[in-house]
């Protein structure tokens, strides 16, 4: 199961251009994370020094299969970016 289970993930990765492999360790980007945190004044807790993961959910209700993924944030160094980017986006919503 865990292998059938990476390789979706792996598919998905490979065929969008959301995401883009980069040979960075965990701690330099969670570096470059802290680095823009800091330039935009946003002040995480300090457990938040976990990098986001991606899994997904099977969508059964769909013929084949299909998934969504989703990227956590949970105690992350991203949260707070994601916390304010819902916001903003609620805000555009309403106009």
């Amino acid at each position: 199961m865990k292998k059938f289970y990476l390789d979706i993930l792996s598919n998905e990765l490979k065929s969008v251009q959301t995401y883009q492999r980069v040979n960075t360790s965990e701690m330099e980007m969670f570096a470059l994370h802290d680095s823009f945190n800091n330039k935009h004044g946003i002040e995480l807790e300090d457990n938040f020094n976990n990098l986001p993961t991606i899994h997904w959910l099977p969508k059964v209700h769909k013929r084949p299969y299909k998934f969504r993924y989703i990227v956590n944030s949970r105690s992350c160094s991203t949260k707070e970016l994601s916390v304010r980017m819902t916001c903003f986006y609620k805000l555009l919503k309403l106009m």
